[in-house]
């Protein structure tokens, strides 16, 4: 089960990771390329990761 879950939360922290660094400016290709994700995952990862800064 880890072994399934793990890579979505490997992607989730790195996506976290480069809007920490870039403040939360996104460079939608790139991340669609380097993290290999769809547009709308991308979208879905992203509004997730701001909404838990929001929150702390």
């Amino acid at each position: 089960m880890l072994k399934f879950i793990e890579p979505f939360i490997e992607k989730k922290i790195q996506l976290a990771e480069y809007l920490y660094i870039n403040r939360g400016e996104v460079d939608t290709e790139f991340l669609i390329n380097e993290l290999n994700l769809s547009n709308s995952t991308l979208k879905r990862y992203t509004e997730e990761i701001n909404e838990l800064y929001k929150e702390y």
